[in-house]
């Protein structure tokens, strides 16, 4: 079932078609990953910001510190983790999408923002396990230790730029499909 409006154009991505599948998976599944990550993303800010914080100007209360930076990093192992795995799905059904998705309406030029866009999902990939791997699971990372990892200006710039990242890559996305109208039918 297609619902159309007046011009034949579908009034919103999620209702378009494909042939194939009956609907476009990617648009349903984007909003856990960019969720996901921009939360986690923003707990392991907030723990670094903390730990920076007590590090560098001294105003250090352990027993404040160490339960406000364990529980933010239990919160952000927990959302990346999750947002990861969402992600990798996400890109997936999003090249499965791209592959069917009707293209009778598409403007033309829409080729290198696909390519930007794709590009910067494998890209968020790349940066987001990178980071996954670095502050969680390498490097003898103990999560029942009574230490905390201390603050770290390479995972700072690495979340920074996984933000900065997401965010252009769903501007592209929208680009796509509201300027292109690629997967409109």
């Amino acid at each position: 079932m297609q619902f159309v409006n007046d011009d034949n154009i579908s009034p919103s991505p999620l209702l378009a078609t494909h042939a194939d599948s009956g609907f476009a998976i990617h648009p349903l599944l984007v909003h856990f990953p960019i969720a996901l990550l921009l939360v986690g993303s923003a707990a392991l800010l907030g723990q670094l910001v903390w730990q920076w914080r007590d590090q560098y100007l001294l105003t250090h209360n352990p027993d404040r510190t160490n339960v406000l930076i364990k529980n933010l990093e239990i919160f952000a192992i927990g959302a990346l983790g999750l947002g990861y795995a969402s992600l990798i799905i996400t890109v997936g059904a999003g090249l499965a999408d791209l592959l069917g998705s009707p293209k009778g309406q598409v403007r033309d030029g829409w080729i290198p923002i696909a390519i930007i866009h794709l590009s910067a999902g494998f890209g968020l990939m790349l940066l987001y396990g990178i980071l996954l791997f670095r502050r969680f699971l390498g490097f003898g990372y103990d999560p029942s230790a009574a230490t905390i990892p201390r603050f770290d200006w390479l995972t700072l710039a690495i979340v920074v730029a996984g933000i900065i990242l997401l965010i252009v890559t769903g501007w592209f996305g929208g680009e796509l499909v509201y300027s292109y109208r690629v997967g409109i039918s």
